[in-house]
Formats: structure tokens, sequence, C-alpha cells
């Protein structure tokens, strides 16, 4: 690759580094909960994890989300998995249910 080709894949992936979040759970895709933990722990480790973002889950899915990706997030200690959390009314109790969630 010559080197104006390597400056502007520097340059995309300097833009849309963690640009894309994993929304599985929502439409289109409306994926059940292990499935879109499995698919994101699986788009971790691909070619292109560089451009993965957040998981984004619901904090009425809060609990869930952790019982299935646990595992997961235990193994990969060193490379900590990012979360949105899209929060209604109780923003107060989802926030001290994430603090909760970080200190297992």
């Amino acid at each position: 690759m010559d080197t104006a080709a390597t400056n502007v894949m520097r340059s995309v992936r300097a833009l849309l580094e963690g640009a894309v979040d994993y929304a599985g759970l929502f439409p289109p895709a409306g994926l059940s909960m292990p499935e879109a933990v499995i698919n994101y722990a699986m788009y971790r480790t691909s070619n292109y994890n560089w451009i993965l973002g957040r998981f984004v889950v619901t904090a009425a899915r809060l609990d869930e989300f952790y019982e299935c990706a646990r595992d997961f997030i235990s193994r990969d200690a060193g490379n900590a998995w990012r979360v949105s959390v899209v929060v209604g009314d109780e923003v107060v109790n989802t926030i001290n249910q994430i603090k909760d969630m970080a200190s297992r």
C-alpha cells in the first residue's frame, strides 16, 4: 500500500475508532440477550474490532445483561467492555445499579 493510502486509512481509523455502538437488542435485529452478548464478544475479537463501540442496553435489562456477559467480562478483564445504558425516569436508581454491577 502506498503512503497516501496508508495515511488515508490512518485518518479513517482515527475518525471512526469506537464509533459504531452495538444495539443488537433493538430493532431491526431484536436479538435475545444471550445472542447479542455472544455477537458482541465475537465482534470484539474480529478484524474490525477497532470500529466497535459500546454494547447498548436498557436499564431494565442490566441484570440480565450482566448474567449473560459476566463470564466474557471476567475473561476480558484487561480489555473492559464498554456499555451504554438507556435510562428512563429512574436515573438515580440506575446509577446505583451500574455502580453495584461495576463493583462485582
